[in-house]
């Protein structure tokens, strides 16, 4: 919510006489801090953020002078043209306007053409009041994001006039409340204001019994069998906001139940924000949204406290479980966790005890509120596997050399036994040996392959569904592929010229690599690796009497040998860049 604050000097209407301080007008910036207070100190409310605009950010720096009466004064039109400096008063007032959000509330002196003295918002009227230097209708560009506005001044909401009897004529110029709600597409989605001459302090206390309806104590009707859940509808808010300002002992107070008025639809529904999810512990400590929900117990379950909250209520909340393939998530067994609701619903715990089992899926604690927006917390189940090769981590679909040791490295969610793991090779258990204990294990084995296309598979307790499997390329020929120069802007820092990569089927006994220019002539002849699978090579991008290349275009040869004497070559080009 945006909360605008008038500075303390003031002036006639329309004058620039005057334009002195007024210490007491040091409440309009008191009763916005107030209102900002209220609400963080509320369920409802803790989450918004409150920014400002203070007028006196930008005038106080302006040069005074005092009048005959000892006042500190300014001179009004000066101001004017210092706020309407680019970046300045007028500009920032807009910015933040444009912003969005759910309240605008302005605490400044009023009329249906302006925003305080100072013009910090201002419309066309009969009596000159604004011109087109001051901030208007034509800027409020809140495109898609219109605010619940209220003005605490005079006159903001006041109507049409009937004949004014000095001049003869009627003003019908429609009032700030009635312009914002007018514009279409942003402005405000209601307004609240005053059609009268109003007081700094019975404004104030109207305004905070305002927050007092949104916040602290707003509307909650109780239905039938039903938890006791608050809402905000507008005109239920305006109304309980006039209960309490009627109750002053003020008379001066409820008076102002006859002036403030509210332009708006009364059954227009407001809802800040879906619920937040803001604290989750297991068995006691804090875990981040994403989570892994894990148990190092052979037996005992986790403890799971959620805490959640709304600014209007929450309607319902579940624990589902989600799997990784998209499908409808499904709800978790509700005799595993209660949920305790209080402040009106606007707040809930959740308590569960929960065992994770061994897989890959989510468990999602879902919020609901009274319009239907859901907010997902979710703490992860995984077993990941990696599978490596001769101790060389597979990645998926290489070369994998025929009598490669193969290994699987697991960590399941909770601890699991040795006889409950298993190595798949094509879909058949082999024989493996098994390092480890607990959540983490290690399977080896040497099973050996023909030429073609393999999978690799864990599986625990017999099951393989769910697992991640990993496939690989065994060729009864010496094969290079996948050649291929990467930027380093692209592949990341470390190299000084350009990254080369290439898998081989099986060892190279040695691995060339030749760099030409396009006119034939030798840049450079280098020996690198040549492992069995995906190599990376860095060239530092000098040639062969360690000078630094020129960028441009070369071409390259790549010539591997294993050790029978097979040779396979692959010609290219690269461009070399910085």
């Amino acid at each position: 919510m945006l909360l605008a604050s008038d500075d303390q000097f003031s002036t006639g209407l329309f004058s620039s006489l005057g334009y002195c301080m007024s210490p007491a007008e040091a409440e309009f910036l008191q009763t916005n801090q107030t209102f900002a207070a209220m609400a963080a100190g509320s369920i409802g409310g803790q989450d918004m953020t409150s920014d400002f605009y203070n007028l006196s950010t930008f005038t106080d720096p302006l040069p005074t002078n005092q009048d005959p009466f000892g006042n500190q004064c300014r001179d009004l039109t000066a101001v004017a043209t210092a706020l309407a400096q680019p970046g300045s008063g007028y500009d920032v007032f807009v910015s933040k306007v444009t912003q969005g959000g759910l309240l605008l509330n302005v605490e400044a002196h009023a009329n249906r053409y302006l925003l305080a003295h100072e013009r910090f918002y201002c419309t066309g009227s009969p009596r000159g009041a604004c011109s087109s230097s001051f901030p208007g209708p034509g800027r409020i560009d809140n495109v898609g994001r219109p605010v619940f506005l209220m003005v605490w001044g005079c006159h903001a909401n006041q109507f049409a006039d009937g004949p004014i009897l000095a001049e003869g004529s009627t003003d019908s110029s429609d009032a700030i409340g009635e312009q914002w709600l007018l514009l279409n597409n942003r402005g405000s989605i209601g307004s609240m204001g005053s059609s009268a001459y109003e007081f700094l302090d019975t404004n104030s206390s109207f305004n905070l019994a305002v927050a007092e309806a949104f916040f602290t104590r707003p509307p909650a009707p109780v239905p039938p069998s039903s938890p006791r859940q608050v809402r905000w509808f507008l005109g239920e808010v305006f109304a309980r906001s006039q209960i309490t300002n009627g109750l002053s002992s003020d008379p001066r107070q409820a008076v102002m139940n006859r002036t403030i008025s509210l332009l708006a639809d009364p059954m227009l529904r407001m809802d800040a924000l879906p619920p937040r999810i803001f604290d989750v512990r297991l068995n006691g400590t804090t875990i981040p949204d994403g989570g892994l929900l894990v148990s190092d117990s052979p037996t005992d379950s986790v403890g799971v406290v959620a805490m959640m909250r709304d600014e209007v209520a929450i309607r319902s909340v579940a624990m589902l479980e989600q799997d990784l393939t998209g499908a409808p998530p499904v709800p978790i067994d509700s005799t595993l966790y209660t949920v305790a609701f209080i402040d009106s619903s606007r707040q809930a715990t959740l308590t569960a005890k929960i065992r994770p089992r061994v897989g890959n899926y989510d468990v999602q604690i879902r919020a609901t509120d009274l319009n239907g927006r859901p907010q997902i917390f979710t703490l992860q189940v995984r077993t990941p596997v990696r599978y490596f090769a001769n101790g060389v981590e597979i990645i998926n679909d290489v070369f994998v050399v025929s009598n490669a040791r193969v290994r699987a490295d697991v960590t399941t969610p909770i601890p699991v036994t040795a006889d409950s793991l298993q190595l798949f090779l094509d879909g058949v258990s082999i024989p493996v040996s098994k390092t480890g204990s607990g959540r983490h294990w290690s399977l080896e084995g040497l099973p050996g392959f023909g030429p073609g296309t393999h999978t690799l598979q864990i599986a625990v307790g017999g099951h393989t569904d769910g697992f991640q499997l990993v496939t690989f390329q065994v060729s009864a020929q010496f094969t290079m592929r996948g050649v291929a120069v990467v930027s380093p802007k692209v592949q990341g820092a470390g190299c000084g010229g350009s990254i080369f990569q290439y898998e081989l089927s099986a060892p190279a006994d040695k691995v060339e690599l030749l760099l030409m220019t396009v006119a034939g002539r030798r840049v450079s002849s280098i020996r690198i690796s040549g492992s069995p699978g995906l190599n990376v090579y860095c060239w530092d991008g000098r040639d062969s009497e360690g000078h630094d290349t020129a960028i441009g275009l070369y071409l390259f040869r790549l010539r591997a040998t294993d050790v029978t004497g097979r040779t396979v070559t692959q010609d290219g080009r690269m461009i070399r860049t910085r």
